[in-house]
């Protein structure tokens, strides 16, 4: 999504949308289809937050907060917290947030250790990563992948900050969104500590690899699985026509819950 067209939505949601609200009512999500390569996946994320009980959506790899606000406009009115480390692209962020009393912003990373990282910062703000891009990006994304710095920023663990980010949150039922190129396992291992409040979490996997040192997407579903999650959904975010290959996948998963 295109900067201009994330702050234009952004004034559309400080507006209601009747239509919305009419699909709501009948348990349906109300989705703009041109807005974005992945609104397959909205109604299923829509669902899956109102039967989860999500109250809190943890927006992680927020970018310039165009899937904050696809959540807000598919109905969600719950807290969302977004995390964006790189400063050109958190101020736009956090001009999205702006008006949104339930919707707070930190520039900084999460990842599986508190400290000082260097994060790739890439002409396509949603390719920057602290990981470094491999030769396949390259070739795909030609131009849009060249790094134009290096940002030094600094990365905790959703441990250490749980406690403050869901203190005004009565019985907080959280939902893990991470979208940070090739780092989201990192991500997660530092929210081992508070696992009991997520819910749901939702992983951007690479069918190809894009970055030097990522898992692959299938060693990334197991870890998911062994730590209790199961996959509800599926959807292809980016593809290689040419070659008639998925490249990316957006990853819905739920806690698995086990009868006896």
């Amino acid at each position: 999504m295109r900067k201009k067209n994330v702050l234009k939505k952004i004034m559309r949601l400080h507006r209601e949308n009747p239509f919305r609200i009419i699909a709501g009512f009948f348990d349906y999500a109300l989705i703009n289809k041109k807005s974005k390569p992945h609104f397959e996946a909205m109604p299923h994320l829509s669902y899956l937050l109102s039967s989860l009980k999500i109250n809190c959506f943890i927006d992680v790899g927020a970018n310039i907060g165009n899937f904050a606000c696809e959540v807000r406009e598919m109905g969600y009115t719950g807290k969302i917290i977004s995390f964006e480390p790189v400063s050109n692209t958190y101020d736009i962020l956090l001009a999205a947030s702006a008006g949104d009393q339930l919707w707070s912003t930190y520039k900084l990373a999460l990842g599986s250790i508190n400290g000082k990282m260097d994060i790739n910062v890439v002409r396509d703000s949603d390719l920057s990563s602290l990981l470094k891009p491999n030769d396949y990006l390259k070739e795909i994304f030609n131009e849009k992948s060249s790094i134009i710095s290096v940002e030094n920023i600094e990365v905790c663990t959703l441990d250490s900050m749980i406690s403050d980010l869901i203190k005004d949150i009565p019985e907080p039922r959280i939902f893990l969104k991470m979208d940070t190129q090739g780092y989201d396992c990192e991500v997660f291992k530092g929210a081992a500590g508070c696992m009991d409040r997520i819910f749901g979490i939702a992983s951007e996997l690479s069918a190809l690899p894009l970055y030097q040192g990522m898992l692959s997407y299938v060693d990334s579903i197991k870890f998911y699985n062994d730590n209790g999650f199961a996959i509800t959904g599926m959807y292809p975010i980016s593809r290689d026509i040419d070659n008639l290959m998925v490249i990316e996948f957006d990853c819905f998963m739920k806690k698995m819950i086990y009868k006896t």
